[in-house]
């Protein structure tokens, strides 16, 4: 999978087997950072982190936990294009404000998803 891009070619990636990741310390997520990693069932996006780029999450369809800090600022349309499980409602952990989540996820497509806020 593609985990960070730079001049649109793949500059790291993790093997399907791993379950969970955290990104520690980064102000986006480019486009395609985490597409097509299907085995995800827990992402967790450390403070810092600003922006959630087009098809971040495309095609993840295991993500059962996303964690989002309040940091975040804009996340794109598309960011989560055919992503989830038509059987799995994952939750989404915005450590922010419900008012803060519907100001950036206004335009966002998370079907079935379950929000906790201040987290």
């Amino acid at each position: 999978i593609k985990l960070f891009e730079k001049d649109g070619r793949n500059n790291a990636s993790i093997p399907e087997s791993i379950t969970s990741v955290t990104v520690a310390a980064s102000t986006s997520l480019c486009v395609n950072a985490f597409a097509s990693a299907i085995s995800l069932t827990d992402i967790r996006l450390n403070e810092g982190c600003s922006e959630i780029s087009l098809k971040a999450f495309s095609t993840c369809v295991a993500v059962e936990n996303l964690y989002l800090p309040s940091s975040l600022q804009t996340i794109a349309d598309d960011a989560f294009s055919r992503s989830f499980s038509k059987a799995t409602a994952p939750t989404i952990y915005f450590a922010g404000s419900e008012s803060q989540w519907q100001s950036i996820a206004e335009n966002c497509d998370i079907p079935k998803a379950s929000l906790s806020y201040n987290t």
